[in-house]
């Protein structure tokens, strides 16, 4: 190879080598050549190492459609080498064995009169994060259209329950029938108060708004937070220095708390800690950007699954006894967040407790406050 050979070639080698996608050579059955990307992306310790990888290491033995990983592999190089090129989804697997998404091009080129393959891999474990995000925000949207419409046709209902029992607790004067119609009205009530709960799921609850500082709010529910937890459960609470701003109905923001303190004390019958936290939080990835207060409850208890995480946040949906919950606490907390701007994510595993952090989009600037009075 000439000098000016060379030289034409060195910024195509630096290309190949500053790339933030996984760049490798497959040359028959092997890899030949690849970036620095590429070892970083697996998690190998230098070039050397990953290349002496056969390819069929890089993948579990199945892909998220059943197939086999090999059969599906040979296939989509054959498609590849047919058309010119192919670009995909795959799932590979890094030294560590976790598994995760990618986007493959490959492209077939000649050298030395046979066919090799130029193959790209692009991390997309965000971009897949993401759009489970926005597909589940849009399930969550459906469901609340639902629950608005069924719940104002059953709220007209218990309006004429409610008022023709009350009535008749004015007007009939028989004692045997008294705790008949009580049990009535109390039965309206609470399921008036399921209503509101939906409605604040849905987002169709009007309430009026309000600039509130968290902290304060916070603070003013510790007593009310202190009876609802008992022994054998130690509950904690504490604010990060400032004010933390918000523009929300304090009515609702108290249940957001609430329904979280209950579920949390709920998920632990044989005894724990529950932890609350409020600080502002800075977002600069996702579907939130921005600053924001973040409401954090944290419990020991025994924790949830990878796909009860997923329905948490669905009205009705509960893994207690029957009975023993509405299936509305979560719900209701997405409902306030999302409707003032703001989300709730929650982070679980069985056996080691769940964490749910409910954002705010804070106003401006906080301003120092006296925390000593969180603690409980």
């Amino acid at each position: 190879m000439t000098a000016t050979t060379a030289d034409r070639l060195d910024p195509y080698r630096e290309l190949f080598e500053r790339s933030a996608d996984a760049i490798l050579i497959i040359d028959g059955n092997r890899f030949v050549e690849c970036n620095q990307a590429t070892v970083t992306m697996l998690g190998y310790d230098d070039r050397e190492q990953l290349l002496r990888t056969h390819p069929s290491e890089l993948s579990p033995p199945t892909q998220p459609d059943g197939r086999s990983s090999y059969e599906k592999a040979d296939e989509m190089m054959a498609h590849a080498f047919a058309r010119g090129s192919h670009r995909f989804e795959w799932e590979h697997r890094r030294r560590n064995g976790e598994v995760f998404p990618v986007e493959v091009l490959l492209t077939a080129v000649e050298r030395e009169g046979r066919p090799i393959l130029h193959v790209v891999w692009r991390d997309i474990t965000e971009r897949k994060r993401l759009e489970e995000h926005v597909r589940h925000a849009q399930k969550l949207d459906a469901i609340g259209q639902l629950a608005a419409g069924v719940a104002h046709d059953f709220n007209n209902i218990l309006v004429a329950i409610m008022g023709n029992a009350e009535l008749l607790q004015r007007k009939l004067n028989v004692p045997e029938y008294a705790p008949h119609l009580d049990e009535i009205v109390e039965a309206g009530h609470r399921a008036a108060s399921l209503i509101r709960q939906l409605l604040t799921f849905s987002r169709k609850q009007e309430s009026a708004t309000e600039t509130l500082d968290l902290v304060v709010v916070l603070a003013d529910l510790r007593k009310m937070l202190g009876r609802l937890i008992a022994e054998p459960v130690q509950l904690h609470v504490s604010a990060a220095p400032g004010a933390l701003p918000v523009r929300a109905a304090r009515s609702q923001v108290e249940l957001v708390v609430v329904n979280l303190i209950t579920n949390a004390r709920d998920a632990m019958p044989e005894g724990g800690t529950i932890t609350i936290h409020l600080e502002a939080v800075e977002l600069r990835t996702g579907p939130l950007t921005g600053s924001f207060a973040c409401l954090t409850v944290t419990d020991t208890g025994a924790g949830m699954s990878p796909e009860t995480v997923t329905r948490a946040v669905e009205p009705f949906f509960t893994t207690k006894e029957v009975g023993k919950g509405t299936g509305l606490g979560l719900a209701t907390a997405y409902g306030v967040a999302r409707a003032a701007g703001g989300d709730l994510r929650i982070e679980s595993q069985l056996g080691e407790g769940t964490r749910v952090e409910v954002f705010f989009p804070l106003l401006g600037e906080g301003s120092p406050v006296d925390v000593a009075a969180f603690a409980v």
